[in-house]
């Protein structure tokens, strides 16, 4: 109930086994050990006013909905704010790809469902969880409403958020991986590919992570994406500078492996960048793009990749592949292209460099 629970409950029915003399109590109730009550706390927790809600607030956090909305002010700008979410006006939306009674809850589901069947020209990936966790969405978003309440009956984590500024969730690497990463990148990391959207690339990918140092990936969350979906995270209502730390040490442990030692300069490909851009031609413009900026593959005329690169994560994704892509290693030859050689791909990444206007 809203009252919540007796916090002393172990220690009176201790005591009242102990001193019963007979009967169903004698003797009924050992006292627990106290990493026992630890976890029974953490469950009565949420059993307190509005269990239900508590549990389809955990389903939101841990479904990268944060990655393109925001809530209370904390979130991308990719999609709606959902923080009046609940305030829907079912007048407003078209219910002709919703099956069912025309409800808004009826709406939201479909709509996480299949996004872009509900919205025309949606981008929003389909949500890929079973009905329970559909409909638990569903009614947390339908619970995101503003109304005027007296502090003392409003949620404690609520006033929290609202007046104080406080997150809604934890801030260990996995927990943030999944609230604001696991929407796009999927939950193991591994990307997702879908239909009539822009494909996530894998972050967990063990051949990436292989050859990605940690300031690379630390300043991949900062700065982002610039012409694609991927924001700057280290921002007001984004990611702070020790989140960002955490979530570098989770893809760590995802991958399974070390960051990688980086031997040389950051910069050191000395090709020919005419040759390169031949080659680049031939051999990458189908996948990304004539002039680099994408296409089947990532864009790599972008200058928030090539100022966290270092030409040895350029050169040695070009070489090695990407496992799980359709990115092959350039050093074996196939029967639709030859191998390249190593002066060959320096000379990509040299080409490549010339996107950033000859900058060192």
């Amino acid at each position: 109930g809203i009252k919540g629970y007796d916090a002393g409950w172990h220690d009176k029915h201790a005591q009242k086994a102990a001193e019963a003399k007979g009967g169903p109590w004698k003797g009924a109730f050992p006292p627990l050990p106290e990493s026992d009550q630890k976890l029974l706390k953490t469950y009565l927790d949420t059993r307190v006013a509005a269990p239900k809600l508590v549990w389809a607030k955990s389903v939101f956090l841990s479904s990268g909905c944060l990655g393109c909305h925001k809530l209370s002010g904390t979130g991308g700008d990719d999609g709606p704010d959902l923080s009046r979410a609940g305030e829907k006006d079912p007048g407003q939306v078209s219910f002709e790809a919703v099956p069912g009674k025309r409800a808004i809850a009826n709406w939201m589901a479909e709509h996480f469902r299949a996004p872009a069947s509900v919205v025309a020209g949606s981008q929003m990936p389909p949500v890929p969880l079973p009905r329970q966790d559909i409909e638990a969405l569903t009614f947390f978003t339908l619970s995101l409403r503003r109304s005027e309440l007296p502090d003392a009956y409003s949620p404690k984590d609520r006033l929290r958020v609202l007046k104080f500024g406080e997150r809604e969730f934890a801030s260990d690497g996995a927990t943030l991986y999944a609230a604001f990463c696991s929407g796009c990148h999927g939950q193991d990391g591994l990307g997702r590919r879908l239909p009539g959207v822009v494909s996530f690339p894998s972050i967990a990918n063990p051949d990436f992570l292989a050859i990605a140092p940690d300031d690379f990936l630390r300043r991949s969350m900062e700065q982002g994406r610039p012409g694609r979906r991927m924001p700057g995270w280290l921002r007001e209502g984004g990611l702070r500078a020790e989140d960002i730390g955490s979530l570098v040490s989770h893809l760590r442990r995802l991958g399974g492996g070390p960051q990688p030692t980086v031997p040389r300069p950051v910069r050191w490909a000395a090709a020919d960048p005419a040759a390169g851009r031949r080659l680049f031609a031939s051999f990458c413009a189908g996948c990304h793009g004539r002039e680099g900026k994408g296409g089947e593959g990532p864009a790599l005329n972008n200058q928030a990749l090539l100022e966290a690169a270092t030409d040895d994560y350029l050169v040695e994704t070009i070489r090695r592949g990407r496992r799980g892509t359709p990115m092959a290693s350039f050093t074996d030859p196939s029967p639709l292209r030859p191998a390249l050689t190593q002066h060959d791909i320096e000379a990509i990444v040299a080409y490549l460099r010339s996107f950033q206007g000859g900058k060192k």
